[in-house]
């Protein structure tokens, strides 16, 4: 299944994406609980449920429900199919429809055990999604929200300086909050640790800050604080570590599967890895994170993946995502390649410019861009406008992302399958990708 937000208070439900033809694919629930536009979604593929924050200062988790339990929800949220714009890297598939609005989007693993009937109208369906009230207390937009690993916890973070840390209160039914107030200014992204206790996240104030997030109630395995510096942690919220590495304003971060490696992008089209050292030394002192920066070859980035250890990618203004690579040598981290490449054209096919086209074409380059030359080289990228969000879509047998999403700003959903698009500049098998 796939959930967008098409820039609306809005979020759309597909059902039958694992079909590789996007045609297929069809939009069963429309779920409307939000006043003003979705700003983050996540779903949690432990738990089967969908988190969404909006501008409205609101947030909800939306539960799959069948029965009983869904027969008043239906009327309001079961819609029949509308096919998304959609297009898929390295098959047959072509883009769907045109969609006019920039979607948010979230890809349901596969292997999920709650999925609807695919058939398109289908009197079978009978499930419906059912809200739950998120109390967030915040005066200013919720801008992203991330769950946790496990699914118990998730953060929001917002334009009030304040990431909320929730948890569910099972006495009230509803999910409680607490607020990590360390930030200067607007919270734009969160991300959490591989092991639920600790959360970066990054904000205009220039600084990537990694937190504690551990709840006693809901953490009950203990404190997990060996990285850091300690096997316990400090009360939730507290700043663990902060790194000031840029003075641009940074759009979003993400933890390697391991743990020890966090990249976070900037609006310098800087990328920057900070990694802790795999072992804590024999006198029990915990070394710094060395710190890499690496310069992006085109526009800022706005989303950050990483797809193993030593392979991650970046996505954003630049409408191309973009691949590096950690040198198995030095252990440096360099720009490999782009995810998009251009086609080859037939140049014998392409038909030659009339003069009246190419006159007028020479006047409106004039009038609209002080250009005197009438040749316009049209956008040959799969994405036209920046990519705003970047989610896993499927993993290898060594438990790397061998595929990934994007969606942009161009209202498209792209699917990047590496192993089929099989770049020439990366050794899958060493990166783990086969």
């Amino acid at each position: 299944m796939l959930a967008i937000c098409p820039n609306s208070p809005e979020l759309w439900v597909y059902v039958n994406c694992a079909d590789p033809d996007p045609a297929q694919w069809e939009r069963r629930w429309i779920l409307k609980q939000h006043d003003f536009v979705i700003s983050g979604v996540d779903w949690c593929s432990a738990t089967n449920q969908i988190v969404t924050c909006s501008h409205d200062r609101q947030a909800f988790v939306w539960n799959y429900v069948e029965g009983d339990a869904a027969a008043l929800l239906l009327p309001q949220q079961l819609d029949v199919g509308e096919k998304p714009n959609v297009t898929v890297v390295a098959t047959a598939s072509a883009s769907a429809g045109n969609a006019v609005v920039p979607p948010k989007l979230f890809t349901r693993p596969t292997s999920s055990a709650s999925t609807a009937s695919s058939g398109k109208g289908s009197a079978s369906v009978v499930g419906a999604w059912k809200p739950q009230v998120v109390v967030l207390n915040i005066n200013r937009a919720a801008l992203d929200v991330r769950w946790s690993p496990d699914g118990q916890k998730f953060a929001v973070a917002s334009g009030a300086k304040v990431v909320m840390i929730c948890s569910f209160d099972s006495a009230n039914d509803w999910w409680i909050s607490k607020p990590a107030k360390k930030h200067k200014s607007s919270a734009l992204t969160v991300a959490w640790h591989p092991n639920g206790q600790v959360l970066a996240s990054v904000a205009t104030d220039y600084r990537c800050r990694i937190m504690s997030a551990f709840l006693e109630d809901v953490d009950t395995s203990g404190p997990d604080g060996a990285q850091f510096g300690g096997n316990s942690l400090p009360e939730v919220g507290e700043v663990v570590a902060e790194f000031e590495v840029t003075r641009a304003w940074l759009n979003d971060c993400c933890w390697s599967s391991s743990g020890t490696s966090l990249a976070f992008v900037g609006h310098d089209s800087m990328l920057h890895v900070a990694t802790y050292p795999s072992n804590t030394s024999s006198s029990g002192i915990v070394e710094d994170p060395v710190i890499q920066s690496i310069k992006c070859p085109t526009l800022p980035g706005t989303r950050v993946l990483f797809l193993s250890e030593t392979l991650l990618v970046v996505a954003g203004h630049g409408m191309n995502p973009e691949l590096f690579t950690k040198s198995s040598t030095d252990s440096i981290w360099r720009f490999a390649c782009y995810a998009d490449r251009k086609a080859e054209t037939d140049k014998g096919a392409t038909a030659a410019i009339s003069s009246m086209k190419s006159a007028r074409e020479l006047f409106v380059n004039k009038t609209t861009k002080g250009q005197a030359s009438s040749t316009t080289e049209e956008l040959w990228t799969r994405h036209n406008n920046a990519i705003t969000y970047l989610k896993p879509y499927k993993t290898s047998s060594s438990g790397n992302i061998s595929a990934f999403t994007t969606s942009g700003d161009d209202g498209r959903v792209v699917i990047w399958d590496l192993v089929k698009i099989a770049p020439s500049e990366l050794n899958l098998s060493s990166l783990g990708l086969l």
